[in-house]
């Protein structure tokens, strides 16, 4: 069994990818850590996968203003 840690961020396109991959490493029976904006909480848990937020919504509803 893996312990795998995936760090990702900006948006939908650049973060979905690796939370699917995490779904695949899970149904082969890994651990799998996601790191990430905290927008995506819920779809990395649904998975599965632990998550570890990037940031606060306070901060991410900055970062996204900033853009």
């Amino acid at each position: 069994m893996l312990n795998v840690v995936i760090v990702t961020h900006w948006t939908d396109g650049d973060v979905i990818p690796f939370i699917n991959l995490a779904e695949f490493l899970i149904k082969k029976g890994n651990k799998v850590t996601i790191l990430t904006h905290c927008i995506y909480e819920s779809m990395v848990i649904s998975v599965g996968a632990d998550f570890v937020p990037w940031e606060t919504k306070e901060q991410y509803k900055i970062f996204i203003n900033e853009l």
